[in-house]
């Protein structure tokens, strides 16, 4: 049985307060029509995923963590020299969104490029998903909502370094592009012949090209 801990607050407790506050915060945001359709639009997210960051900070969290910043920085640099907007970092991630999917896939393939020429051992990988977001403001940054986040962390499981994972329909809008680019491979993302199922979404249609 878990011992029974004591709130950190002073003897009056004001934790509920903060409860409270909080749903007053989303209320008043919900009632000056920050969720309206003038708060939704058709983007591209894609989740920048430092590979082997994890197994390194158990060996030497000093250098993973030198090599996080460095990921995140050199993402969010070309991310902003090629029309995308930074939304947030994750320790060892980055999420940024575009207005296309071709955008945001031409992005994905010059840092992948990039980094792999001048990276110094830095390698990500990518995944992108396309779809409905609401860009609200609840800091002094903007936030975003919506499914295409959400797939997006929920592939990058299944990514691997120098590639990128698509849901299907960001996919199909830019494969007679890639196609032209005879240095990219593609390959379905199966397990057993069958589409792998994601937490939350069950099974999905998952498209992977190699960038070399």
């Amino acid at each position: 049985m878990l011992p029974k801990t004591k709130c950190n607050c002073s003897n009056s407790c004001t934790c509920k307060d903060e409860i409270l506050k909080a749903k007053k915060f989303v209320k008043n945001l919900k009632n000056k029509n920050k969720f309206s359709k003038k708060q939704r639009d058709t983007f591209s997210v894609v989740h920048f995923d430092l590979r082997g960051s994890t197994k390194l900070m158990r060996k030497d969290p000093l250098v993973s963590i030198t090599n996080m910043l460095l990921h995140n920085k050199m993402c969010r640099n070309i991310v902003e020299k090629n029309q995308g907007t930074v939304i947030k970092e994750l320790g060892d991630a980055i999420i940024v969104v575009f207005k296309s999917t071709a955008l945001a896939c031409e992005c994905a393939i010059k840092i992948i490029r990039n980094l792999k020429k001048h990276g110094g051992g830095i390698k990500t990988k990518v995944t992108i998903a396309s779809g409905t977001l609401w860009t609200i403001k609840t800091t002094n940054e903007d936030d975003v909502y919506g499914i295409p986040v959400n797939m997006c962390t929920r592939m990058s499981t299944h990514a691997q370094e120098n590639c990128i994972i698509f849901e299907e329909n960001a996919y199909v809008s830019v494969q007679n592009w890639l196609l032209d680019d005879k240095k990219i491979k593609f390959k379905k993302v199966t397990r057993n012949g069958k589409n792998i199922r994601l937490n939350d979404f069950g099974p999905t249609p998952m498209r992977k090209i190699i960038v070399s």
